[in-house]
């Protein structure tokens, strides 16, 4: 008995609430307990004075959710209002904080609601496996707790609903309805008149429902911290910032996952926070550490996979194979071998459970606590010959669709051919350079991920082709990193296999990007490894590629007699077998290395040579180049305005073809051209742009231009 007022004492954990006359109510997880005591019943639909709570206690660790807290007060009628009841519909990922905001707003609206606040868990989503609380059992509890006597309780959920209604009216009215599965468990417990609000909380997005709709996303880093700082406390957390972040990040931000990190930090005072951060990125580590007490993140996902259909559930676990981390329906249908429609039907029945996410229309992603565990289902619940099989699916879809961007992106370039590699049921359908160029950048670190997917797996003719026909993109774009780890990875797949005009095609692609990178020696081994393979295999078009990109690199290093040797070979080849366009190349380059040794008319000739040859061949890239080369060439001998002419044709079709690096090579060279003219307005903002583009692309041409900005800042 309690010493306050001579009433039992609930147990620990059991809600209390108030009904009027003197009532009391306990309630634990499913369970209620109510004690009445002698008090006249009101009539349904009467307004005599009644008083109901349960509302549960608010958490004490409650933070941030400021944006999401203002939006529901700013839906929360004005008070006196007489407007129809506001329902708000809270959906989110388990274990995003749904209930915690709904509780906590609830308790900073219990002002406006004097009369009744209830709130009820329908246990959606439960624990232990019950089936959701059905409306009529619910309704049977809300008029059991506003006195309704048990022989005055209608049979039936339509009556009761009524009954249910008719109590509510003229009354201020919180309903907070949590954990809800789905719309038809809702609509019969809502009130119906003036006066009321009420607060929906569902792992399913409760389309259906007349209702202002939140989603709710994880923390910001920012929260993420702050909550990570209240319950570890603030000096473990300051003194190793780095590795907060990092387990703030390495959980999500998600609300249940940081708080059950935390808290296993906090009963394990030993451990430093980088030695936990360790553990949360072994493999397979994440879920298995985020489990304290009876707490686990992996169960409370569990609960949104469990109910979902077998089709449903086998894309989730196929996802987790998935290396990127965006799909689309054409690239998932791929995974699943169905239809795009098939797919995207699938999908947004995920969306709508909240088991993806959709940030961008037609791309649907995964939180990554929720990767991890489509991957522990997958793993228990598929054959890794099948999850294999749905790679193979996937990265064939992929090659074939990069191809067709490419042909759209370098239409002039030799066709190139698959070995063994299944044609796709559903290609993805381009028509131009701007969309293919589109679809690349956009699906560009699916395709690096896909590489390092394709060669963990074994598929080594798929690891070696993805990055020899991304070549023309990467060409065109730059994006080094990726450039240079895939042709790795495919470099080592060839080795595997055997295959020596592999090699060598990957040889030539990445000496180019090490050449670009000004990695030269690097450059140099990987065109003396090229060069007898594609004599082994009699490709005298390669051979001659690699011999015009050797002349590069020595041409860069002032090597100039052993550029135009090989320039002048790789010519002969191109005559032997027909390559006007090589043939282009070649003539261009050779117009480099006369140009740098002094001899602009010699250059020149060339330069206009190849030019034409570009021209005949509709080759634009390679116009650009040989414009721009033209350009400098004028520049340099004083024939400014003719430089100017050359320059921005030069720059109009790299902007037009989408090529970042020859924009970045046209606008410095611009840059310098106006600077002569004595236009150092124009100087600038060149120099400006072409320095934002060479620190995006990552190469050191950025510190060259920001030292001419430098000077001219100067002057």
């Amino acid at each position: 008995m309690s010493e306050a007022d001579g009433e039992p004492v609930p147990p620990a954990g059991v809600m209390q609430g108030r009904a009027d006359g003197g009532g009391r109510v306990y309630q634990a997880g499913r369970d209620q307990y109510i004690t009445h005591y002698t008090s006249p019943a009101p009539a349904p639909g009467g307004c005599a004075p009644l008083h109901v709570d349960t509302l549960v206690a608010d958490r004490a660790d409650f933070i941030g959710r400021e944006r999401e807290l203002a939006w529901l007060h700013s839906v929360l009628p004005p008070e006196g209002e007489k407007t129809a009841v506001v329902i708000s519909a809270i959906g989110g990922i388990g274990g995003v904080g749904k209930t915690a905001l709904a509780v906590h707003a609830a308790h900073q609206f219990m002002d406006r609601f004097p009369d009744i606040r209830l709130y009820i868990d329908l246990h959606g989503y439960d624990p232990a496996g019950h089936p959701p609380t059905a409306p009529n059992a619910v309704l049977g509890e809300f008029l059991d707790l506003l006195g309704v006597p048990p022989d005055r309780v209608p049979a039936g959920l339509d009556a009761r609903a009524a009954t249910f209604r008719n109590l509510l009216a003229s009354r201020q009215v919180l309903l907070v309805l949590d954990n809800a599965r789905d719309e038809q468990q809702v609509r019969p417990l809502l009130p119906g008149s003036p006066g009321c609000f009420v607060l929906v909380t569902s792992r399913n997005r409760l389309s259906g429902l007349e209702a202002k709709h939140l989603d709710l996303d994880v923390f910001s880093e920012a929260e993420a911290l702050v909550l990570l700082k209240q319950i570890v406390g603030d000096v473990r957390v300051e003194a190793e910032p780095h590795d907060a972040a990092d387990i703030c990040r390495l959980v999500g931000y998600l609300g249940l996952g940081l708080s059950v990190a935390a808290h296993k930090l906090r009963s394990r005072p030993t451990w430093t926070l980088a030695f936990y951060a360790a553990r949360l990125r072994s493999e397979h580590g994440c879920l298995r550490e985020l489990s304290v007490g009876d707490r686990a993140v992996a169960a409370a996902l569990a609960l949104s996979y469990a109910p979902l259909p077998e089709p449903h559930r086998r894309l989730f676990r196929l996802l987790a194979s998935h290396p990127g981390d965006s799909y689309t329906p054409h690239s998932t249908a791929a995974l699943l071998d169905a239809s795009p429609q098939e797919a995207e039907d699938v999908l947004e029945d995920l969306l709508d459970q909240y088991m993806v996410q959709q940030r961008e229309h037609g791309r649907y992603h995964m939180h990554d606590l929720l990767r991890a565990f489509a991957r522990t289902c997958a793993d228990t619940e598929d054959a890794p010959e099948a999850t294999c099989a749905a790679v193979e699916r996937l990265a064939c879809w992929y090659l074939v669709t990069a191809d067709t961007a490419r042909r759209l992106l370098s239409p002039t370039d030799p066709e190139r051919t698959f070995e063994a590699v299944a044609e796709p049921r559903h290609p993805l359908p381009m028509t131009d350079h701007a969309q293919a160029l589109s679809w690349c950048e956009a699906e560009r670190k699916t395709l690096a991920a896909l590489v390092r997917a394709t060669a963990k797996a074994g598929l080594d003719k798929l690891t070696w082709q993805i990055p020899w026909i991304l070549f023309s993109f990467f060409r065109l774009r730059g994006h080094y990193g990726d450039w240079v780890s895939t042709h790795l990875l495919a470099l080592e797949a060839a080795e595997r296999l055997d295959h020596p005009a592999a090699r060598a095609n990957t040889l030539n692609n990445l000496g180019l990007a090490y050449w670009r990178l000004r990695r030269l020696d690097d450059a140099i081994t990987c065109y003396e490894q090229a060069l007898p393979l594609h004599r082994g295999v009699g490709n005298q078009v390669n051979e001659a590629n690699s011999l015009t990109n050797l002349g590069l690199v020595y041409w860069e290093l002032q090597r100039y007699n052993e550029a135009i040797s090989c320039h002048r070979r790789a010519l002969h080849l191109r005559w032997e077998t027909g390559d006007r366009q090589g043939e282009g190349a070649t003539l261009n380059n050779l117009g480099l290395v006369y140009v740098e040794m002094g001899l602009c008319d010699e250059g020149l000739v060339y330069y206009q040579q190849a030019l034409l040859l570009r021209q005949q061949a509709d080759d634009r890239r390679g116009q650009g180049i040989t414009l721009d080369n033209i350009g400098i060439a004028y520049r340099d001998t004083g024939l400014l305005v003719e430089a100017l002419t050359y320059l921005l044709q030069a720059l109009d079709i790299r902007r037009d073809i989408g090529d970042r690096e020859g924009v970045a090579n046209t606008l410095k060279s611009l840059g310098e051209t106006y600077l002569q003219a004595g236009d150092t307005a124009k100087a600038r903002a060149c120099w400006i742009e072409s320095a934002a583009l060479y620190d995006a692309l990552g190469v050191p041409e950025a510190a060259e231009v920001r030292s001419r900005l430098s000077i001219l800042d100067a002057i």
